[in-house]
């Protein structure tokens, strides 16, 4: 049972289809790996800065002057006075 030209020729062509995906197929994978790699550090680098973020939100809250003294909203500090009687907040409840 020999195995004639035609069939070699094939058989050859086969064989490089074969490995030409497979270099291929390594070749997508490697760029992938390196998309993944730089998606890690893209999401390392935001969580770091929302983190910045909050924590200058907490520091202009905590700098926020208070206008009510205590839980209850009827007892109002100076500041709170002063802007209920700049924006009428007596004649808005009524």
């Amino acid at each position: 049972m020999a195995i004639e030209w035609g069939e070699w020729t094939r058989l050859a062509i086969l064989i490089l289809a074969v490995m030409s995906l497979g270099i291929w197929m390594a070749r997508w994978f490697g760029k992938y790996e390196q998309w993944a790699r730089g998606m890690e550090e893209f999401k390392e680098d935001t969580k770091k800065a929302l983190a910045e973020i909050r924590a200058d939100i907490k520091k202009l809250i905590a700098a926020t002057p208070h206008v009510l003294a205590g839980t209850s909203p009827l007892r109002l500090t100076d500041l709170g006075e002063e802007v209920s009687q700049c924006v009428s907040a007596a004649a808005l409840a009524e």
